[in-house]
């Protein structure tokens, strides 16, 4: 028999396999928090309980949140409203009925999905997504995706690589084959010109004006490489540095949207003097947030390792230029001192123009992270968070670091008034 739970709480059954579960919001909404605690799960021990149904079904309003294992076993019926904010709920059946949501740092893997997928608020942790996994998308037809916004990422996973493009009309999805995955709607202010492809993922990756490239003699600042510098290369595989040439340079131009959130508004990131180590980088280094640093053979997108302090959004830059360095293979590049990346082009290639005194003819064909990468995409929580909080404690000691905004204390005292020096004292003539 199915279990049914039709009032808010917390999910904190531990057992491996249950029935069916109807989840039953009709009467008034609820919300189920998944119950955290420690579980094994995939490869390794990691925070959170695991719950296995074998299907469940939602009827009316309902949130899934918490941060504990959720898993269907089967398949999962969205007959009423269902919000996921819950970070770990997998679907290993399909998906399909009504829209699903996905906010506040969300994530659906799925099987098969026929529902629609609703991305609504971003989460407020700068280095989370709101993410949508589709295992087997050919068995999906052309799945719907609403109000995507740049803190929203898809991951179309077929156990196979695939490259993705965006379709002529800008609003579809499209796989190697030319087969139409998606259909998407953006968010207000958005558009595709916002979005790269990893690979199979959809999620900008530049220097700013300013930046100096280590070239074979001397460090040139970014906007003047040209096709054909020479430019200093580390192979990390064998320690040593070689030269590459540059084979494409490109540029585009980058608007500020200063009512959204720092990490939605497209402001670029700082990196301070020194924020890495003592002279690395060797000055303030700005790049777009999904640029990735080297690190330990790894590429870590700077975004999660914005602390605030010595790695930071900076607000006070609304509007700028922004270059792409690519070598004939992607490269591990020196730029301000630090180790960071080439150009890899996953699918954005047409959003820049081209720099250079001399055209290139490039082949046709985006790149993927797997196939193409110099070094691994490293996004896992056991390294990056070990790195985040290194660099973290080491921004207290670095010059310029930014000081943390003073706390605010509230008050319900219907008596607030202002003592002046004098002994005078001020009350409000009015409470809005």
């Amino acid at each position: 028999m199915p279990t049914t739970i039709n009032k808010s709480g917390t999910w904190d059954y531990t057992t491996d396999h249950v029935d069916s579960v109807i989840l039953d919001g009709t009467s008034s909404p609820i919300t189920l928090q998944v119950k955290t605690g420690t579980t094994s799960w995939g490869e390794g021990d990691s925070s959170g309980s695991s719950f296995t149904a074998q299907a469940i079904t939602v009827e009316g309003d309902v949130t899934l949140s918490g941060n504990g294992y959720l898993t269907d076993d089967g398949n999962l019926t969205n007959n009423g409203s269902l919000t996921i904010t819950n970070p770990n709920f997998v679907v290993n059946g399909t998906a399909s009925g009504q829209a699903i949501t996905l906010a506040d740092g969300g994530s659906l893997t799925v099987g098969t999905l026929t529902a629609p997928i609703t991305f609504g608020d971003s989460p407020s942790d700068s280095s989370s997504y709101n993410t949508l996994v589709v295992k087997n998308y050919a068995a999906s037809g052309t799945i719907t995706i609403n109000n995507l916004s740049p803190r929203d990422k898809i991951i179309f996973s077929n156990d196979q690589s695939s490259t993705l493009t965006w379709g002529s009309d800008g609003t579809t999805i499209l796989d190697q084959n030319g087969v139409v995955l998606a259909n998407v709607t953006f968010a207000p202010g958005y558009d595709k010109d916002d979005y790269n492809f990893d690979g199979n993922t959809v999620t900008v990756t530049c220097f700013l004006s300013g930046t100096m490239i280590r070239t074979s003699d001397k460090d040139v600042a970014v906007e003047d490489i040209q096709i054909g510098s020479e430019i200093a290369i580390f192979d990390w595989k064998h320690n040593q540095e070689v030269t590459r040439p540059v084979v494409w340079v490109g540029k585009a131009r980058a608007t500020v949207r200063p009512g959204l959130p720092a990490d939605e508004a497209g402001y670029p990131v700082r990196v301070l003097k020194s924020a890495i180590a003592d002279g690395v980088p060797y000055k303030d280094m700005l790049i777009t947030p999904e640029h990735c640093l080297f690190f330990d053979g790894q590429f870590v997108p700077v975004r999660m390792l914005v602390n605030g302090k010595s790695i930071f959004y900076d607000t006070s830059i609304t509007s700028y230029d922004y270059y792409h360095v690519e070598t004939e293979e992607h490269s591990v590049i020196t730029a301000d001192g630090m180790l960071t990346e080439s150009y890899l082009d996953t699918g954005n290639r047409s959003t820049f123009r081209q720099d250079g005194k001399v055209a290139a003819l490039r082949a046709a064909g985006a790149r993927s992270w797997e196939a193409d990468a110099a070094a691994p995409l490293c996004v896992g929580r056991n390294f990056v968070e070990a790195l985040f909080r290194t660099l973290e404690a080491r921004g207290n000691l670095v010059e310029n670091c930014q000081k943390p905004a003073a706390s605010v204390t509230m008050t319900h005292d219907a008596d607030l008034h202002l003592v002046m020096k004098n002994g005078a004292v001020i009350r409000p003539i009015r409470h809005d």
